[in-house]
């Protein structure tokens, strides 16, 4: 199951070293290429 956009989101709420583990929290396999995109772009906003 991909990862929903709203759990990256608030993965990066939480700082640096908490995304996977909130992303497996939800039960779900991390997704890297779109945790990565969804990071810049949240930096970039």
């Amino acid at each position: 199951m991909p990862v929903p956009d709203i759990v990256v989101r608030k993965a990066q709420d939480y700082g640096p070293g908490w995304d996977e583990e909130l992303v497996r929290a939800y039960g779900l396999v991390p997704d890297h290429a779109r945790m990565k995109y969804y990071r810049e772009l949240w930096n970039a906003t």
